[in-house]
C-alpha cells in the first residue's frame, strides 16, 4: 500500500452524510417482539459468555441489530478492530487519494431494499442455536486464514439466505465492472473489500479471469509473513 497512489475501499467513505444515514437507519424496520423475546430470554448466555449484550434493542434497527449481534458472537474468537478502518487511517496518514467500489447512494439503496423478514428470521435462528452460530462463524474464519476463497464464498451465500442476490451476487458484478473500470485507468492502487466476494463462479476473481486478466493469489506468502 505505501507505493500506491490510490485506495479503493469496499464503499466511498469521502460521500458518506451522517446526516442522511442517520435519517435513513432511523426510519428502517425494527424487530418484532418474537424477537426481541427470545433476545431477552438469551441475556443470561450472553452474560455468562462475557458478550456485549445490545442496548436498546427495540429501537435497534433490524440491519444494525443483526451487525452487532454478529459481531459480538463472531469477534471474541478473532481480534479487535477492523481491517477496512486500519486501511482508511493509513491511506489517510500516506496522503493516497480515498474512494470506493460502491457510491454511499449505492450501500443506501441496499440497505433500503433488503429482506428484513428474513434478516430477522437469521437473528432468531441465530439467538436460537448460539453455539452452533460461533462454532460456523469460527468455520468461516479457519477457512479465511487457510486462503480457501471458493469454499469460503458459498458459506457466506448461504449466511445471506434469501438476500444472497443482492448482497452477494449482484454487488460481485458491479464490483468486477469497476474494478477492471480502475484497473484500466490506473496501475499503482489497492482495492479492499469483503472476502466473501472473492470466490465462487459468480465471485470477483472468476469475473475478472472471464474478462481475460489474470489473477493469482498471494495468500501462503502473507501467511509466511
Amino acid at each position: 500500500m505505501s507505493s500506491c497512489s490510490h485506495y479503493y475501499g469496499e464503499m466511498d467513505l469521502t460521500q458518506v452524510d451522517p446526516h442522511i444515514l442517520l435519517k435513513i437507519q432511523q426510519d428502517l424496520p425494527k424487530p418484532e417482539k418474537k424477537l426481541l423475546k427470545i433476545l431477552t430470554q438469551k441475556e443470561s448466555y450472553f452474560r455468562k459468555k462475557g458478550l456485549k449484550f445490545p442496548a436498546y434493542p427495540e429501537q435497534s434497527p433490524i440491519f444494525n441489530l443483526y451487525s452487532e449481534l454478529t459481531t459480538t458472537m463472531w469477534t471474541r474468537n478473532i481480534s479487535d478492530g477492523s481491517i477496512d478502518e486500519a486501511l482508511l487511517k493509513y491511506a489517510l496518514a500516506k496522503g493516497l487519494t480515498i474512494s470506493g467500489l460502491e457510491t454511499f447512494e449505492d450501500q443506501i439503496a441496499i440497505m433500503q431494499s433488503i429482506n428484513y423478514k428474513e434478516l430477522e428470521k437469521q437473528i432468531i435462528s441465530m439467538l436460537k442455536h448460539p453455539r452452533k452460530f460461533s462454532k460456523k462463524m469460527d468455520f468461516m474464519l479457519d477457512i479465511y486464514l487457510k486462503g480457501k476463497m471458493n469454499k469460503l464464498s458459498n458459506e457466506a451465500i448461504q449466511t445471506t439466505a434469501s438476500n444472497k442476490k443482492m448482497m452477494v451476487k449482484n454487488r460481485n458484478k458491479i464490483f468486477t465492472e469497476k474494478i477492471e473500470e480502475i484497473i484500466e485507468r490506473q496501475e499503482n492502487c489497492l482495492i479492499s473489500f469483503g472476502a466473501g466476494h472473492l470466490g465462487g463462479k459468480n465471485g470477483v476473481v472468476a469475473g475478472l479471469r472471464k474478462r481475460g486478466y489474470k489473477v493469482k493469489g498471494m495468500y501462503n506468502k502473507l501467511l509466511k509473513q
